[in-house]
């Protein structure tokens, strides 16, 4: 009956200075938040829950962990689960290399509970914003180069096969751009995962056309904690915009 919630990982990178090396090999003290939301399906009383967190870098080596315990209560009725949620900061062992267009160097980071298992890709890096001096990341300056890409492909409607988004983020990359705008609308999972491992920075967006909205209304979901997520966007086309 306990179980990780569908969308119920997140995680946050946080770079603490970087270190040494360039490009590629650039690397930098870091560490991750993370969170995790707990189902509990059983009618019957509260449920103990651990939650593990484990951090892995592209060779498989661990380089984090971390544990959180939680009490979840029994649930209303069988199709309304009670929920809790935890979290923890895995301070890397060893310092990070870093994610960026050039060189998306990807983490693994492993959420359990008993037999339920997630792994989520993680991209540690440093973003910041500057009105005079544009986007920065790593402390590199960055131009931001891409497209506004609808979730549709000639022939095929919305229903795009991984394939399909994979192609279109090597084309764009092969043509020298390195940003995606998800225009109009939140992107599915299998996407921001084809961007992260391609490298491709996106601008994560959510669409609404009821009048009044304010931006606390909007939801991401699973988008706002990817590494390439460079900018969140607050609505397409607002009426009261």
């Amino acid at each position: 009956p306990l179980h990780l919630a569908t969308d119920g990982i997140y995680a946050r990178s946080t770079v603490h200075g970087l270190t040494s090396g360039s490009g590629p090999n650039l690397a930098a003290k870091a560490s991750v938040a993370v969170s995790a939301t707990v189902e509990n399906t059983a009618t019957t009383a509260e449920a103990d829950a651990k939650v593990v967190f484990d951090l892995f870098d592209a060779t498989g080596t661990g380089v984090g962990s971390a544990a959180v315990k939680l009490q979840v209560a029994g649930a209303a009725n069988s199709s309304a689960p009670a929920t809790a949620s935890g979290t923890a900061t895995l301070r890397l062992s060893r310092p990070a290399r870093l994610w960026a267009p050039a060189h998306p160097v990807l983490y693994t980071l492993r959420t359990r509970i008993g037999g339920d298992e997630v792994n989520t890709s993680v991209g540690i890096r440093s973003t910041n914003w500057s009105s005079t001096t544009g986007f920065w990341m790593n402390e590199e300056k960055v131009k931001i180069r891409g497209f506004c890409n609808h979730n549709t492909f000639g022939g095929l409607g919305m229903n795009l096969p991984d394939r399909v988004n994979l192609y279109r983020a090597q084309a764009l990359r092969g043509m020298g751009a390195n940003a995606w705008r998800t225009a109009h609308n939140p992107p599915e999972p299998g996407l921001l995962d084809i961007l992260d491992r391609v490298g491709v920075m996106a601008m994560d967006e959510n669409r609404i056309f009821t009048a009044g909205t304010t931006p606390g209304q909007f939801g991401f979901g699973h988008g706002a904690d990817y590494g390439k997520v460079a900018m969140l966007s607050l609505g397409s086309r607002l009426p009261s915009c």
